[in-house]
Parts: C-alpha cells; sequence; structure tokens
C-alpha cells in the first residue's frame, strides 16, 4: 500500500512537472512586447494607482482572473444582503442558507459536540471546507477517536462584523484545495481596505424576552492600497447571548405528546419522563395502591408531572424542563488585516484572527437515589405510605433533584496568523504565504456530591425527610444541594495547522480575443492533535502530528470564443495514510447572450482525523454490554483467539460482556466522485435564473463496528473481538480470559447524495427605487447510505433513517422581495423546509391500552416569514429592525431531533427561538 501510494504520487508529480515545462514553453513562445513592459522595474516610473493590477482569485479556483470568467457554480452573499436578513451571527448566516444543512447548530453544540458548530454543504459535514479569506483554519480542538465525522471548523468563532461576502462553492474542489472539499466550500471573505471609524450595535430579543443577546463591533480602517501604498483594518466583536430553558418554549418541553397516526390516537411519553423526581415516588408491589407521589393530587398530577399509566398514585417526573435549548455564551473576536504596497508591483500582507468563546449550557441530570423507607413507626416515609395505602414492610423510594440541570462549560479559542507576498512577475501572478492556526477547547462539567449529604443508594431508610417535599426555597435540602455542586475538567484539547503555500499564475496566449490561463502550487502542511480526557468521560486521550505535502495545477482554456474547458489536478502525500490524486474537468458553453451552460465531473477525497488513526498502547474500554446465549459461531470464534498468555479464551452466555475501542492505524482515504452539470438564463441585467444539477457518490466512507453487527455474524467479524485482559475462573476449574469486543472504524461504507440547486433573481428599477426579488432552493434527488457493499442502502432522503441518524429535507427554500431606495431598505423574506417522515416512536393506543412501535408519522413542513428594514438615517448613521418568524410559528411535532434538550420537536429543520425582535445601528466617523 505505501509503495502503491508512492507510485500515484510520483505519477501526479510528473504530470505537474510535464505541465509546467509546456506551459513555460508556451510563454516563451507567445510572450508580447506588451507582456514584456511588465516585467521588473517597468512599472518604478508610473504613478502608484497604475502599479496596481485588478486581479482576484474566485473560490474554487488559483486562477487569478481581472474579470470574472469563473465556470463553477458559486453563490455569494453580500454584506449587504446578511445585514438584510438579519444576522449577528456566521453560524446563522451560513446555516440559513438552502444548500447547508444537517451540521452542528447552537441546540446541539453545548450538549455532547464539544460547542462546535459547524456547515455542512448538501448536508455533507465531512465533505465541507470552511475557509477564511481562501485559507484553512485548524479544526475544532475536542476530537474522539469514535466519531465518523470530524469536528471541522467552528463557525461560532468568526466575527460576522468582518464579513465583506461569504462565497458558497456547491461542488466538489479537492483538485484545488484536497482534504474535506469534495461536497463543496464555504470561503469567507474578510473587509479589506476602508477608511474611518465605525461602531456597530445589535440586539436580538425572542419572544418572552429569554435567549436575548447583544453583538457589538468595531471597525476601523486606514489607507487604500493603490492610493496610499497601504492599507490596515481592525475588527474587534464581542457579542453575549443569555440561555434559552427548555421551559420558555412549550412546544419543546411536553413529556407527554398526544398524537394521531392512521386514525388511531396515541400517547407517547419522552425518555425524560422518569419515576425518579422530586419529591420523591414511592412504590409497593404488594400494597393497596401500587404508588404514592405528593404530585398526585385530585387524580391530576401537579407541577408539570405526568400520571404514571397503570399505577394509581403515582407521577412521573419531567427532566425537561430542567435543560437548556440554546446555551449562554460570550464572545470576542479580534481580526486584523494589512497590507503594504512595495517595489515591482509587489504587496506584503499580514492577517491575524483571535477568538475566544465561553459557552454554557444546562445539560446534565443530577444523580439519582433509590431505596426502602424503614418499616418504623416514625421513620421518614412510614407514615405517608402508610396513609396511601402502600405496605409499609415493602415500599421503595424513588427520588432526584427537579432543580436546574447540571451545567457544562467550554472555554474555545481560535487563532491564526498569516504572511504572504502577492504581486506580480513577468507576467505572472503569484503568492507566496506562511500560515499558523490553532484551535483549543477546555470542557468542564459540573457534578453533584449527594454522598456527602448523605444521599446515597441502596438504603433501608430514608435518609432525609426532607426528600418528601419541593425542592423549592423554603426547603433547607434545596440550598444544601446546590452548595453540593462543584466543577471539573472533563477535557482539554487543541489542533494546530501549519502551512506554507506558494502558488502562481499568469495568461499564457490569446485565443479569439480571450486569454488561456495556467496555475500552478506547492503546499506543506503539518497538522497536529492533542486531546486529554478524565476518566469520568470514557473517551480515551491521544496525541499525535503527521504531514502533508500537495502539488497542483490548473489550466482554464478558451476552445472557442464561447466555451472554456478548465482541467485541474492535484497530488496529496500523507505520512500516515498514503497518497490521493484529485482531478476536475469542467466546461462553461455560452450558447447565446441569454442562455449558458455548464459542468464538471471529478474526484475528491476526505481523510481520516488524527484522532481516527491514532493506536493506543491499549485498547480502551468504553462500555459493558449484556450478552444472551454464547451461539456456536461465538464459541468458535472464542476458541481461535490466542491470547500472548497463552490461556484460553471463554463465551459464557447471560454474561457481562466488555467492548473496547481504539483508533485504526490502516484506515484509507475517503474517495469521492463528483458530478455537476447547470443552466444559467439572463434574459437583461436584471434578471437571473440558474439550476445545477450535481451528484457525489461516496466510497471507503468511515463506519465504527457495532455490537450488533459482530454478534450477529462474529466469524466473518473476527477482527473485532479480543481476549478480554482479566483472568476469570471457570466453573470446572482453571482459569481463562472472557470473549470482549474491540470496535474500530473501518473503511467498508458508501453513500450517495444528489440534487439540483436553484437561484433566482430580479430587479425592476422604479423612479424612487428598484424593487427586487430573489429566491434560493435546494431540492434533493437521492440520499442514501450503507455501512458496506454487501448490505442493503439505506435512504434519509425526506425520512429518518437510523443508520445516518438524520433526515435529508427533500426542499430546502427561501424567497425575497424587496424594496430599495437611496435612505430606506425593506425586505420580506419566506423560509421554507420540506415535511418528511418521522422517526419511529414507542407509544400507547389509547383505545387498546396497548404499547405500539409508530412507523411513517408524517412531519408538516415549515414555514416561516421574516421582514426587515435598514433606514440610512444620515451619511454617517444607519438604522437597522424587523422580526424574523412574524407570525411566531411553532415547529411541528417529531420525534426525531437532533438535539437531546428538546424531545417532541425537531430543533434544527425548526428554529425554537419564535418570533425574535432585531434592532441595530451603525455610526461612522
Amino acid at each position: 500500500m505505501k509503495k502503491q501510494s508512492r507510485d500515484q504520487l510520483q505519477t501526479a508529480l510528473w504530470a505537474v512537472g510535464v505541465s509546467l515545462v509546456l506551459a513555460f514553453g508556451a510563454q516563451a513562445q507567445k510572450t508580447t512586447d506588451d507582456e514584456r513592459v511588465a516585467l521588473f522595474g517597468s512599472t518604478d516610473g508610473l504613478p502608484l494607482k497604475a502599479r496596481q493590477v485588478e486581479k482576484r482569485e474566485t473560490t474554487g479556483s488559483f486562477l487569478a482572473r481581472q474579470q470574472d470568467s469563473a465556470i463553477a457554480p458559486l453563490q455569494i452573499i453580500t454584506r449587504q444582503e446578511l445585514k438584510m436578513r438579519g444576522h449577528t451571527r456566521v453560524t446563522e448566516a451560513v446555516q440559513s442558507l438552502s444548500s447547508v444543512f444537517n451540521g452542528l447548530d447552537l441546540t446541539q453544540s453545548g450538549m455532547n459536540r464539544g460547542g462546535v458548530t459547524s456547515a455542512a454543504v448538501h448536508g455533507m459535514p465531512a465533505g465541507t471546507l470552511v475557509l477564511l479569506n481562501g485559507q484553512r483554519l485548524a479544526s475544532h480542538g475536542l476530537n474522539t477517536l469514535t466519531g465518523t465525522t470530524p469536528s471541522g471548523v467552528d463557525l461560532s468563532l468568526l466575527p460576522l462584523s468582518a464579513v465583506e461576502r461569504i462565497e458558497v462553492l456547491g461542488e466538489g474542489a479537492s483538485s484545488v484545495y484536497g482534504a474535506q472539499a469534495s461536497a463543496g466550500v464555504i470561503n469567507i471573505i474578510t473587509r479589506a481596505q476602508g477608511k474611518g471609524l465605525e461602531l456597530s450595535v445589535d440586539q436580538i430579543r425572542p419572544q418572552g424576552g429569554a435567549g436575548q443577546g447583544w453583538t457589538s463591533s468595531l471597525n476601523w480602517a486606514r489607507g487604500q492600497l493603490r492610493q496610499d501604498g497601504y492599507s490596515l483594518r481592525l475588527t474587534a466583536e464581542a457579542d453575549t447571548y443569555e440561555a434559552m430553558g427548555v421551559r420558555e418554549r412549550t412546544t419543546a418541553s411536553q413529556g407527554r405528546q398526544m398524537f394521531s397516526h392512521e386514525g388511531v390516537a396515541y400517547q407517547a411519553d419522552s425518555p425524560r419522563l422518569s419515576a425518579f423526581g422530586s419529591p420523591l415516588l414511592m412504590y409497593s408491589p404488594t400494597g393497596q395502591q401500587k404508588m404514592y407521589s405528593p404530585l398526585y393530587v385530585n387524580g391530576t398530577c401537579t407541577a408539570g408531572s405526568f400520571k404514571y399509566e397503570g399505577f394509581e398514585g403515582g407521577c412521573k417526573n419531567n427532566r425537561l424542563l430542567t435543560y437548556d435549548i440554546y446555551p449562554e455564551t460570550d464572545s470576542q473576536k479580534l481580526h486584523v488585516l494589512g497590507e503594504v504596497l512595495l517595489p515591482h508591483a509587489a504587496t506584503l500582507y499580514a492577517e491575524v484572527l483571535a477568538s475566544q468563546q465561553n459557552l454554557q449550557i444546562a445539560a446534565n441530570d443530577w444523580s439519582g437515589v433509590s431505596g426502602k423507607i424503614a418499616d418504623t413507626i416514625g421513620a421518614p416515609g412510614y407514615l405517608e405510605a402508610v396513609l396511601n395505602g402502600l405496605n409499609a414492610e415493602e415500599t421503595y423510594t424513588f427520588w432526584q433533584p427537579d432543580l436546574p440541570a447540571l451545567r457544562q462549560k467550554y472555554k474555545k479559542t481560535l487563532l491564526r496568523a498569516s504572511l504572504g507576498l502577492k504581486g506580480d512577475f513577468k507576467g505572472w501572478h503569484y503568492q507566496a504565504s506562511l500560515l499558523q492556526s490553532q484551535s483549543k477547547a477546555t470542557q468542564s462539567v459540573e457534578k453533584d456530591n449527594l454522598a456527602s449529604l448523605g444521599l446515597v443508594d441502596g438504603l433501608s431508610s430514608l435518609p432525609n425527610a426532607l426528600m418528601l417535599k419541593p425542592l423549592d426555597a423554603q426547603n433547607p435540602l434545596t440550598a444544601q444541594l446546590l452548595n453540593s455542586r462543584e466543577w471539573g475538567q472533563a477535557a482539554l484539547a487543541s489542533t494546530a495547522l501549519t502551512s506554507a503555500q506558494l502558488r502562481a499564475s499568469r495568461a499564457l496566449f490569446e485565443h479569439q480575443g480571450q486569454s488561456t490561463l495556467w496555475a500552478w502550487g506547492l503546499e506543506a502542511q503539518q497538522e497536529k492533535a492533542d486531546t486529554q480526557y478524565s476518566q469520568a468521560m470514557a473517551q480515551p486521550s491521544f496525541k499525535g502530528q503527521r504531514h502533508i505535502m500537495s502539488a497542483f495545477s490548473e489550466l482554464q482554456v478558451p476552445v472557442r470564443k464561447d466555451l472554456d474547458l478548465l482541467a485541474s489536478l492535484r497530488a496529496d502525500q500523507y505520512s500516515d495514510v498514503g497518497a490521493a490524486i484529485s482531478s476536475k474537468l469542467a466546461a462553461r458553453w455560452a450558447i447565446n447572450r441569454r442562455w449558458a451552460m455548464r459542468g464538471s465531473a471529478g474526484t475528491g477525497f476526505q481523510a481520516p482525523t488524527l484522532a481516527q488513526v491514532h493506536q493506543l498502547s491499549s485498547p480502551f474500554l468504553q462500555a459493558t454490554v449484556q450478552l444472551g446465549d454464547c451461539t456456536e459461531a461465538l464459541k468458535a470464534a472464542a476458541s481461535a483467539l490466542k491470547p500472548a498468555d497463552g490461556q484460553a479464551v471463554a463465551c459464557t452466555s447471560n454474561s457481562a460482556l466488555n467492548v473496547f475501542t481504539n483508533g485504526n492505524p490502516d484506515l484509507q482515504l475517503q474517495k469521492t466522485k463528483q458530478v455537476t452539470w447547470g443552466m444559467a438564463f439572463t434574459p437583461s441585467r436584471n434578471v437571473h435564473v440558474s439550476a445545477d444539477y450535481w451528484r457525489v457518490q461516496m466510497q471507503d466512507t468511515l463506519q465504527l463496528d457495532s455490537v450488533q453487527a459482530v454478534l450477529a455474524d462474529p466469524l466473518r467479524n473476527t477482527s473485532a473481538l479480543m481476549a478480554n485482559p482479566d483472568l476469570v475462573s471457570l466453573d470446572g476449574g482453571g482459569k481463562a480470559h472472557n470473549l470482549a469486543l474491540l470496535l474500530k472504524m473501518k473503511n467498508k461504507g458508501q453513500a450517495v447524495k444528489e440534487g439540483i440547486d436553484i437561484q433566482a433573481r430580479y430587479r425592476e428599477p422604479m423612479r424612487d427605487g428598484r424593487w427586487v426579488m430573489g429566491m434560493q432552493a435546494t431540492f434533493m434527488l437521492k440520499s442514501k447510505d450503507r455501512t458496506s457493499a454487501e448490505t442493503a442502502w439505506v435512504s434519509d432522503l425526506g425520512a429518518y433513517s437510523a443508520l445516518s441518524e438524520v433526515v435529508t429535507p427533500r426542499w430546502r427554500s427561501q424567497w425575497m422581495v424587496g424594496y430599495e431606495q437611496a435612505q430606506m431598505q425593506w425586505q420580506f423574506n419566506i423560509n421554507h423546509t420540506s415535511a418528511y417522515v418521522d422517526k419511529e416512536v414507542v407509544a400507547l393506543n389509547t383505545v387498546t391500552g396497548l404499547s405500539e412501535t409508530v412507523s411513517g408519522h408524517k412531519v408538516r413542513g415549515f414555514l416561516t416569514a421574516d421582514l426587515l428594514a435598514v433606514y440610512q438615517a444620515s451619511r454617517r448613521t444607519q438604522i437597522r429592525f424587523g422580526m424574523t418568524n412574524l407570525a411566531n410559528t411553532k415547529p411541528p411535532l417529531s420525534f426525531y431531533s437532533l438535539s437531546n434538550a428538546v424531545w417532541g420537536v425537531n430543533s434544527h429543520n425548526g428554529n425554537l427561538q419564535g418570533r425574535t425582535l432585531r434592532v441595530g445601528a451603525t455610526m461612522r466617523f
């Protein structure tokens, strides 16, 4: 494998080298007198403004162009459009796009995903590359050996006030950027030049006031590069947002949902409904009445609890009410970009990004305590049991504080510094850069200490009579419990990226009035990752690094005046997982002045993370499951194992089975193939419509071995079996190792995504302004996965899939109409996500009284409307105001959700903030 990888890299480098020679030869033959004027020193006598040639790269290409002749389907969201949509954070700006879905949002970030928010073009987070000004950022610091999807760049650490535009490439670009660009690229472009000082402040206030927040920013700029020979821009942004509790949104806090499916009425209980609660629940299997709860009053459960079906007098506690939906956040972000014009049309530039965020969310349950009451007159709980018909000799108690859930905190930082030189030399536009980026994350969890109060499991008497009372301000136990909380560090992690890159492009020759463009480049990268977990996190710690060497070339040829072809090739050599060759061939045909066609076909790849390929010195015990019958196949597989100590391996029925995990150094690159084809119609400068079909096919996707699959066919999964390290005594005498499982990530899955991206815009000039209308939409045609080439495909298109654990919406769209005047602009937006088939749920048939598994429940689509306006009060003052989700539309009933904090509602497809007031102002000095 290693030799094959080296051979592939050598072949690719040879191809790049040949293209270099041919291009230099073509350049030498085609150099004109006008081009010779642009040699070193030829501009020294010219005015400063004349020395600058306006060239820029577009996302998805390293070709420097003086005008837009890009071939790829590119969506651009300008700074003005961001304002008119009311966005205050990069996360919501990116995730609001119709083509971006199933990334990590704020409702998930604080629960169990390391506090990160991420992007996923066409629902593929592992194939989405996020860039800042065309350069990479370090991925989020927290990683695991067993996660199949890398964390990606944390969008919440990027300052929106520094953004000039966001460019979204809706096709793979591994042939240009390398790994993680197989689905698409999101390039966040910052503001570069300007003059003066700008102060802005924005506030959002959701319905009811919970979750409100402020964002303030300072932008200072000085110097125009072409006029003054330098430019400097500084952006400082700070924001603070309050947490929003689940109890603030009734649609998310219903522990029991009543619904109808196919004409049958059902009742479904949340997994967060529990016998453990406060005040405690008593249960007596032999009493006249089976249960007693102080919350049960006159046949009704009070204080947000629910009746315990089948047991008179019992109530279930609703733990949902103790959680947060959205976390409390506090962020500070600094971005500085400076440029200095040097002699010979060269520009020296430097960029610094420094961000930090503190995030806190109530997300973890308090410990539960179970036991018995003492069968003694006067003992705590004895009187309550007897008076309510329970048998005091056999009454069990279940108690858990219903105080606000225990919190977890994340302190995150993102740093990036880059230094570069760019300019023009002998017809070449070049750029050389050095980059260092680091992401750090510290996770802390709040723990209770009930034992310090004498509240422990398994006691034969109730330890504290105050457990019979509500935990309110009058109960002394409330303050004791709150004071028993203590913080502990759960994880300390960091990732680092160092990169050196050299690239150059030029026009080789003219053909039919158009230039043949060529670019090439070299890149060296080093990646580091270090994650240290506490023992309580049940995750293995690791530390590793690797090097990546890359070479790439890109050529755009005007075959005819109306037909352009583009070919790109990139070779990447990883020090740990081998080599990858990525290529793409694209074309654009201007059929006439109104119609144009474009298409591409290419290959790409995704690289496993450093965590996923890191092998621990010994496997890590992650879980223990209960083994049923030890089948003959399991016995045969166990006997075939040969531990180093020579002892036998035994398989014992109805025993505990340890599950270990480890990284897999044999992981390979995940290969992808992409195809796009699109049409654009531009009948006038005020009308544009485009539609682009795309398809991504993924091979060798990462799949973690599952316990069920291994036990079902152990002889085909022998690599997932191991001998438990400890020896046990056998019933018949002697010692042996118990059978155990060793689950690793493997390259064995496949996936296919397919859809159509649609964009349209229309402008109608009027006497005192102009009307603007537009829409963007993504229509999904296919989304399916399978765990191996031998298993069946499972689709998540418009339906929940237990394999992918997500729903891919068939249709997501945004519609806009607005009116623009010199001083006033307003915009009305409609946002829509289509319906889908829900996740299976176990529910009670209210007619038969029996539990059933309900499948096929349909979740209606979600539609909201926004109205926003910008008023230019004076040349220096701008005021923004508006409302999102005007009708306060509540998300529909859904048993699938990406957040663990809510139930009965999908927090991702249906925003839970509700109607939200947004106001802001900007002052320029």
